[in-house]
């Protein structure tokens, strides 16, 4: 999910409407927020129960927030990352003609 900040929209981004729909209603349960969701499980949450877009907390909990949240979101990007160039390799390869 992405924040946007100028009219507090929602924003989903996912590859499976499961995963998708379980990561908004998570948003929606914490009140607002961030959250990565991976073969439906929750794996991190960022709070932002302040308008959707902010948290009440003290600078370095903040900071540490979203460090956990970054790591997790990168950790799966990655991971989809890692699949898609696969695929990809496979496809762009020239077959080898068969004798």
């Amino acid at each position: 999910m992405r924040v946007l900040a100028d009219d507090n929209n929602m924003v989903c981004v996912g590859t499976n409407p499961s995963d998708m729909a379980l990561a908004i209603n998570e948003g929606i349960r914490i009140g607002g927020g961030l959250a990565v969701v991976d073969r439906a499980a929750v794996v991190e949450t960022l709070a932002l129960p302040v308008g959707g877009i902010v948290a009440d907390i003290d600078v370095e909990m903040m900071a540490a927030a979203e460090s956990r949240f970054d790591a997790a979101a990168r950790r799966l990007l990655r991971t989809l990352l890692g699949a898609l160039r696969k695929v990809l390799d496979q496809r762009v390869r020239p077959r080898e003609e068969e004798s």
